[in-house]
């Protein structure tokens, strides 16, 4: 709980509000609070409740609109659906107000005369109500209190690539994207072979990736803007594109090596087939039938190590190169306090690289996929 708070809550929230009865002003002038800061008090409060009734469309209609540009509404609706789903809170106690320049770390904008509002909420945590301390970040816009959502571009984009969008997402971006069907680099362009292959095998439909981009420079995305000092690899569900940063893909292959890095690009990719067959991380898998974040990464491993070992089997590989990948992999996992259940939860390193050799011996029918 205390985690999941300094990823995104502890951190960002703010809200605009409606207009203060006699009681809230009462209670701000209580505590010691006048005019911004009273105000600032309030909306941190406001934001406390609508978290309580579960009104999360309510808390995005309140967002800043520099988060319009970034991050979607389902994103941030999922989010909470799932985080506070089994952990009930309530209305939280202000316990100071402090206005300060601070920077959103997704974008990396600063904002002048910040207010950072310290408080203490309760969550209902094993059987007991418990008071986690922390402080929200509240900026004013045109008179009204905007929050933000988000701690990093990193956290951003991961929930980006795991949550489920809403059925009626439109399938193409605003702007539109050519799709291809080669790659020129012959490293993609084998791991499209190795779908196009197994497509034509289970005699169903392949489309590949829209398109796969490596960057140096802020980019716009379908997802929003990628910043390469703050990115390494993410899929896109919105305009079913890859994406990574010329730094991450140079630091893997000085590393690990040149089949390392497929071995990213291949995750990457698994999570387009995955999006393409409809399988999508969701809020109660268990009554919906989604999958949770862990699941679906640790089956892109599964599926990255059927195309490792469809690549090994026809003489594509070097010696030395599943050694790398497994080396990578085993490296990426989770630190050791990730609940299993967390957003933006990959498996250990050792259920990576169980994940991985699995696909890598037995395939596709190990990894328990069949395309349709």
């Amino acid at each position: 709980m205390v985690r999941r708070f300094c990823l995104f809550l502890c951190i960002i929230l703010a809200a605009s509000l409606p207009p203060l009865d006699t009681n809230r002003t009462l209670a701000a002038q209580s505590a010691g609070l006048s005019g911004d800061s009273a105000d600032a008090a309030e909306a941190a409060r406001a934001i406390s409740v609508l978290e309580a009734e579960g009104d999360y469309d309510a808390l995005y209609d309140l967002v800043h609109p520099d988060v319009v540009a970034e991050v979607p509404r389902w994103v941030v609706v999922g989010w909470y659906e799932s985080e506070f789903a089994a952990t009930p809170t309530a209305e939280l106690t202000v316990t100071g107000v402090e206005f300060v320049t601070w920077e959103w770390g997704v974008t990396g904008q600063s904002y002048a005369d910040t207010a950072a509002v310290s408080y203490e909420q309760p969550f209902f945590i094993d059987g007991t109500w418990t008071d986690i301390p922390g402080v929200v970040h509240l900026v004013e816009d045109e008179g009204e209190w905007g929050w933000f959502f988000g701690n990093d571009r990193a956290s951003v984009d991961a929930l980006l690539s795991t949550l489920a969008p809403p059925a009626d997402l439109p399938a193409e971006p605003d702007e539109p994207v050519d799709v291809q069907s080669e790659f020129e680099d012959a490293l993609d362009a084998d791991v499209d072979e190795f779908w196009r292959s197994a497509f034509d095998d289970a005699d169903a439909e392949y489309a590949p990736p829209a398109k796969i981009v490596g960057f140096d420079d802020v980019i716009g995305t379908g997802c929003g803007q990628a910043d390469p000092e703050e990115t390494a690899a993410f899929y896109c569900v919105r305009d079913g594109s890859i994406y990574y940063s010329e730094w991450f893909r140079f630091l893997v292959e000085d590393e690990f090596g040149d089949f390392a890095w497929v071995t990213v690009v291949a995750h990457e990719w698994a999570h387009h087939i995955q999006a393409e067959q409809g399988r999508y991380a969701t809020e109660e898998p268990h009554d919906d039938g989604g999958y949770y974040v862990i699941q679906l990464e640790l089956e892109a491993d599964c599926l990255a190590g059927a195309y490792a070992g469809d690549a090994d089997a026809r003489g594509w590989l070097d010696d030395g190169d599943i050694d790398e990948a497994l080396a990578l992999t085993a490296q990426s996992g989770d630190a050791e306090d990730t609940r299993w259940n967390d957003p933006l939860a990959h498996g250990t390193g050792q259920q990576r690289v169980k994940a991985f050799s699995t696909g890598y011996a037995d395939g596709l029918d190990g990894c328990k996929v069949e395309l349709r």
